[in-house]
């Protein structure tokens, strides 16, 4: 994702020309007014800060030196197929992300990470954590951290791999 700040701001700009019309018309004070712009203008920076602080699972896993060897991500989420429509209830919250497996081989190499591994998934993929943060968090080396993400990285493209090799 990309942010093209000068652009989205012309656009927030003139959206608010027409707010501050319609809440004038409507007989908005202007100190209501600008407490509404403030906080719309507050959220907007939300976004961008989101959007450009956000990596993708590929960049991720290239930024930890992991290099899939089948050319695709094992956890893609690009791929629809990943997608399952039923929801499995998962006792444990933080691992919420496996009902949206849809991938039979993908989701058994998944439920087979003992909670740890399931946890570093949750902690780098979709809390987008750094290894560094990880580590500190369970007090241990940022290299052990990165040895136990390239070893579920490997299980999980072997799973893919596997049920590749399956539907052909």
């Amino acid at each position: 994702m990309s942010w093209n700040n000068a652009n989205e701001r012309r656009k927030f700009e003139k959206y608010w020309e027409n707010q501050e019309q319609m809440l004038k018309e409507a007989g908005a004070s202007d100190s209501l007014i600008k407490e509404l712009h403030e906080y719309d203008l507050h959220v907007h920076n939300r976004e961008r800060a989101y959007i450009e602080r956000t990596i993708s699972l590929d960049e991720v896993l290239a930024q930890n030196g992991f290099r899939d060897e089948w050319a695709h991500n094992p956890l893609s989420l690009s791929d629809s197929s990943v997608f399952r429509v039923e929801m499995r209830p998962f006792e444990d919250s933080e691992c919420w992300w496996l009902n949206e497996i849809k991938n039979e081989s993908l989701l058994e190499a998944l439920e087979a990470l003992n909670e740890k591994q399931k946890e570093l998934i949750s902690l780098l993929v979709y809390e987008n954590r750094s290894q560094k943060q990880v580590a500190k968090l369970w007090g241990i080396s940022q290299q052990a951290i990165s040895k136990q993400w390239n070893k579920i990285c490997i299980i999980l493209a072997q799973a893919k791999h596997r049920s590749d090799n399956k539907n052909c």
